[in-house]
């Protein structure tokens, strides 16, 4: 299972537009094996386009794209020649001009995706007539939530359903009367779906929903014999409420619990703020570096315990230390494997046979050795700053408290004084009260002095605690983005 560290350490396929299935047609491609996902993407259709070039002369392409990308329906329109968004600029976040995939190859402008493959929990058919259907996508409670938020004015319009970058139907959003979510595709041309076209579309949708777990896998440089192990391992990326729900071997809670591997299936923590993405690379990694641990034979199994054990015992590895006796109490037992995990992902730095053995799974490991360090140093740099601030506040709160004392003290001799003086001069003695008014004003200077340092100590202890609590704040939401389960990090008064 992968672990951040605790608050006590850290802060120590290819693109196709879809055809009928021929009958005993093979499976589309893996996506994760092959690297080449399935892509979907639901999206408010903006305004048609005119049949046109697919690309433009070189010198217009930078206008063409600009308008394109500028979303507005009039700019596009005001071109000579719109270019059909290739396969690779079929990207989630900007707005794309598609063909459909009928016969008349009409294209459209087509808004920012609502949902991707990643926000699909399930794909089905549903008859609606005799070998006539429609495909039923259930979105996640994320993909809900995206749905949900939609501004009311692109929700309103018509929606398109654009897979491996060519619209391949029309698509409308469905709330049940229990409150489900759905979303109903049919043909752009009209009508239902054959059994065939529809069966092929819910297989590429099923693939769709493996993007982001290709481009982890990807960017994890994994080699074929890695991505087979997650591929085995029906691996996943969760939400939280869903990723508590699978993960319930006890560990939540326990550490910050990134992902998690049952032997039979494997789960990753989607994580959506952008400078920690590299934890989900990392966790995949450290998922998958489990389940070739218990591929192993026992004899290799040994053996390699053997050099991570003595790897550690003469370079070591503190953090790695303080996450395995972390590990040790939520899964007595499983120090090999976790050990086998840690030093795969985290340890840049190995003996040539370690470093050789684990080329087994990674085509280039100092990638996901990166990608850890980069997550790390987030919260190391908030922590730095934050241990660098916290004496000074202790300084300071001390140095308030010193002066508080010291303007006690000279107030109460200037209160002393003046009341002695008044006191003599009512009983007529006027040169022996002239003679305490210097020391009364030298009191009554020195308790002035003290409020102005009190003052500025506290000004500056205020400044220092706002920013304690500024960092505090970012390692809450940092570390709130990586846990499962809700952690608040106490903040200064």
């Amino acid at each position: 299972m992968t672990s951040g560290r605790t608050l006590a350490a850290l802060l120590a396929l290819l693109a196709a537009a879809l055809v009928p299935a021929a009958a005993g047609a093979a499976e589309p491609p893996d996506g994760l094996l092959e690297g080449a996902p399935h892509v979907l993407r639901l999206r408010p259709r903006l305004a048609d386009v005119p049949a046109g070039p697919r690309r433009v002369p070189r010198r217009d392409a930078a206008a063409s794209a600009a308008a394109v990308g500028s979303c507005d329906p009039a700019q596009v329109d005001a071109l000579d020649a719109v270019p059909t968004t290739t396969r690779v600029d079929d990207a989630a976040s900007t707005c794309v001009v598609l063909a459909r995939a009928d016969a008349n190859r009409k294209r459209a402008l087509l808004a920012a995706s609502r949902l991707s493959g990643d926000a699909i929990d399930d794909v089905r058919r549903r008859r609606t007539d005799r070998d006539r259907y429609e495909v039923v996508l259930r979105p996640t409670a994320r993909g809900t939530a995206l749905l949900a938020a939609t501004p009311p004015e692109l929700a309103a319009l018509p929606q398109q359903l654009d897979v491996d970058g060519v619209v391949v139907g029309d698509a409308t959003v469905e709330i049940s009367p229990s409150g489900d979510t759905s979303v109903v595709v049919t043909p752009a041309a009209g009508g239902a779906f054959s059994s065939d076209v529809a069966a092929a579309l819910v297989a590429r949708i099923r693939q769709a929903r493996e993007e982001q777990l290709v481009a982890l896998a990807d960017e994890a440089m994994l080699t074929r014999a890695a991505r087979e192990l997650v591929a085995d391992a029906d691996a996943r990326i969760d939400d939280k409420d869903d990723f508590t729900r699978e993960c319930t071997n006890g560990e939540l809670g326990a550490t910050l619990t990134l992902g998690c591997y049952t032997g039979e299936a494997m789960f990753v923590l989607r994580v959506d703020q952008l400078n920690l993405a590299g934890v989900m690379n990392v966790s995949l990694a450290h998922e998958m570096l489990h389940a070739a641990f218990d591929r192993l034979s026992k004899g290799d199994r040994r053996e390699i315990t053997d050099r991570l054990e003595r790897f550690m015992a003469t370079t070591g590895d503190d953090l790695i230390e303080e996450l395995l006796v972390e590990y040790e109490r939520a899964e007595p037992g499983q120090r090999a494997t976790e050990l086998h995990s840690l030093i795969g992902t985290q340890v840049g730095d190995l003996p040539r046979a370690l470093e050789r053995y684990y080329r087994r799974y990674f085509e280039d490991r100092t990638k996901i050795v990166e990608a850890f360090e980069g997550y790390q140093s987030v919260f190391d740099d908030l922590q730095a700053r934050y241990d660098e601030l916290k004496p000074q506040a202790d300084s300071l709160a001390a140095q308030i408290a010193d002066t508080d004392a010291a303007f006690g003290g000279a107030s109460a001799d200037a209160d002393r004084l003046y009341e002695q003086i008044q006191s003599l001069r009512a009983q007529g003695r006027f040169d022996e009260s002239n003679a305490l008014v210097d020391a009364q004003n030298a009191a009554a200077d020195r308790a002035n002095a003290l409020v102005e340092q009190y003052n500025s100590l506290v000004a500056r202890y205020n400044s220092v605690v706002d920013e304690l609590n500024t960092l505090a704040a970012a390692l809450n939401e940092s570390y709130n983005a990586i846990s499962p389960v809700p952690i608040e990090l106490q903040t200064e008064q």
